[in-house]
């Protein structure tokens, strides 16, 4: 998965030079480079109580008899996304990733859920195997890097550590979470001391 989104990154960062990344040009790169040859996105009514607030389905069609199959993926969203554009952003980024390699999916950002990915950054940073983990959580963990590096590319996060350090203030981090439109808490979670080896190492598997 990993490697075909660091694909996409090189190429966004390419059509996006001197601007901020937008969802529509990630979203096209993904069509052009991937087996993804069109995204559908479907707006659902739900509470924020509800821990559900992205899925996608993927299938394929022929679009007639003497053409090619095409690969559709559908990413459904909560309503109440709208208002919150970083955490829109960076589901929908999340459900790409993992349409690559799974045909469906709904994965939960509730509180809990948060907490388990955090900690999945602060294992993986601290030397453990990939493989060591359940298959669910090694899912859900590389779509979240996928995404992460997605919106706040590798070559970022050097810069801010550099000039911030692996440990800046919630200022700092709220600043670049608005520049670049991402959740704090993926800032947070991608700067940990050691993370950027260890991506660094699951981008080249």
């Amino acid at each position: 998965m990993l490697k075909q989104v660091a694909g996409v990154r090189d190429e966004v960062l390419k059509r996006c030079v001197g601007r901020e990344i937008d969802l529509e040009t990630i979203v096209r790169v993904f069509t052009d480079m991937t087996v993804i040859d069109h995204v559908v996105f479907v707006r659902y009514d739900t509470s924020e109580e509800n821990p559900i607030w992205g899925e996608f389905t993927r299938w394929s069609r022929r679009p007639s008899v003497y053409e090619s199959f095409e690969t559709i993926v559908e990413i459904r969203y909560a309503s109440h996304l709208i208002a919150k554009e970083d955490w829109l952003r960076f589901i929908i980024c999340k459900e790409l990733c993992h349409s690559l390699e799974e045909p469906d999916g709904g994965h939960d950002v509730s509180p809990a859920a948060i907490s388990k990915l955090v900690d999945s950054f602060a294992l993986l940073s601290a030397g453990q195997e990939l493989e060591e983990m359940p298959v669910v959580m090694q899912n859900e963990l590389l779509a979240q890097v996928g995404a992460t590096e997605l919106l706040f590319p590798l070559g970022e996060r050097r810069r801010f550590i550099q000039d911030h350090g692996e440990s800046p203030g919630e200022n700092v981090i709220n600043a670049a979470a608005a520049k670049f439109k991402i959740p704090p808490l993926f800032i947070r979670a991608s700067i940990r001391k050691g993370m950027l080896k260890s991506v660094e190492s699951l981008l080249t598997r």
